[in-house]
């Protein structure tokens, strides 16, 4: 569009709305037509622009549209296009067939696995069977890459200096922990970025927690190595996209330079706590613990390491890192 819906200049194509549709659907040949709320198809979105528009109709046959564009009240509407839209740059008009009786199907996909293959996600349930093809278009429309990508726009838009790491995180959660500190400690960047999914082994008797909580105090216990001078401008936050975390109704855990100490001071061995998958109990007597509830939608785990000066004005200065968000 060249003008907004509403503007008086575009008034000529929105006011004869109603009227063509209604006269196409009454056409021999037409079939259906994608409608919104209002009875047009201007509500939906398919772009980031709010100035595109699209229009999808079914017919018969090519002939039997050409009929209607051409040789009804459409024709007329439609010579004066260029007073209302821009011309595209790229083809902006696609028909194809559809055999008699098909009935077309979606399926859409949110993908928390690695190169998002259907037949990965969720166990495979909506992916074609074995040697077999259907009708079905699949697309993913939300991945680990979006989430990570959106991450790190909108902490750049506030000024951090960030990088997010190519490598998908994986392997065991208590040294993905410990090379992630190592990675902040010897990075330009402020704001370090992963995503993946680690793994715990537990042991016989597991404590409270899940592989988030296992990274998070691991990474507690490094920061707490780490030279003293450095710790109060360290942070590092792991968590899962869904809002969950193992057997607990954590997402994950915020820690920072003193959690460990903290931990100490409420009578928990840290080193314990790991050696046993008891990270609940440990992050949740330092305070570290992060509860952010269902989400709605699970693309992996999402690690953040923050690096700043002491001093930094942008630094939360909260004791507990749960309250840090």
């Amino acid at each position: 569009l060249i003008y907004p819906q509403g503007d008086a200049r575009a008034a000529g194509f929105f006011d004869n709305l109603d009227r063509i549709n209604a006269m196409a659907e009454r056409m021999p040949g037409f079939v259906w037509r994608l409608k919104d709320e209002g009875g047009n198809a201007t509500a939906f979105r398919i772009s980031d622009d709010p100035m595109v528009i699209a229009n999808l109709t079914m017919w018969e046959s090519a002939e039997t549209l050409e009929k209607f564009v051409f040789q009804t009240a459409h024709a007329a509407i439609y010579r004066k296009r260029a007073g209302w839209f821009e011309k595209m740059k790229t083809p902006s008009f696609v028909m194809w067939w559809v055999e008699p009786g098909h009935r077309p199907t979606l399926a859409l996909f949110v993908s928390d696995v690695p190169d998002d293959d259907p037949a990965v996600i969720g166990s495979g349930l909506a992916a074609p069977a074995v040697g077999a093809t259907d009708h079905v278009t699949r697309e993913i429309i939300a991945r680990l890459d979006d989430a990570l990508i959106a991450m790190a726009a909108l902490a750049s838009s506030t000024g951090l200096r960030v990088s997010r790491v190519p490598e998908r995180l994986s392997g065991d959660a208590a040294v993905c922990g410990a090379q992630c500190v190592a990675a902040m400690s010897h990075s330009d960047a402020e704001l370090l970025i992963w995503g993946g999914e680690t793994t715990v082994s537990l042991p016989a008797c597991a404590g409270r927690g899940g592989r988030n909580q296992h990274l998070a105090l691991a990474a507690a216990l490094a920061l707490c190595d780490m030279t003293p001078t450095l710790r109060p401008g360290m942070l590092l936050l792991s968590a899962g996209t869904d809002g969950s975390d193992g057997v607990s109704g954590d997402a994950g855990a915020v820690v920072d330079g003193e959690s460990v100490q903290r931990m100490r001071d409420a009578g928990v061995d840290p080193h314990a706590a790991l050696a046993t998958a008891d990270s609940g109990a440990a992050l949740e007597a330092s305070g570290d613990l992060l509860y952010t509830g269902p989400t709605g939608t699970n693309v992996c785990d999402v690690v953040l390491a923050l690096r700043l000066a002491a001093d930094d004005p942008r630094l939360p200065r909260s004791r507990a890192g749960a309250s840090m968000l």
